[in-house]
């Protein structure tokens, strides 16, 4: 899959990963994924879940959360409180949301 291809989830099966997997492998670049929505995956069937953390395709799996048993790598990258206010909509003034959450008072 091209950078630039308008793709949803869906399209992306465990044959693509593979073969993206192949690729990056001869250059010597690992495969990432950044999970920021664990452990929901978007309304993911339970079973390709499943299939995708069985086969380990990922060389590094970074997720905000370790609620879930499913890891998808054998290298996983904590990322706690990395939410990106850019995409989660906090409003027109986001460092106001981002302070009142970093206030023990709040």
């Amino acid at each position: 899959m091209k950078c630039n291809e308008q793709s949803s989830m869906s399209e992306i099966t465990t044959a693509r990963v593979w073969q993206l997997k192949q690729k990056l492998k001869q250059h010597g670049v690992p495969l990432v994924a950044w999970n920021r929505d664990a452990p929901h995956y978007l309304n993911r069937r339970p079973w390709r879940l499943d299939l995708l953390n069985k086969a380990r395709l990922l060389d590094i799996y970074a997720t905000h959360t370790l609620i879930d048993t499913r890891t998808f790598s054998d290298c996983v990258l904590y990322l706690p409180n990395a939410a990106d206010t850019a995409r989660y909509h906090l409003g027109s003034n986001p460092e106001a949301t981002l302070a009142r959450l970093r206030d023990p008072a709040a």
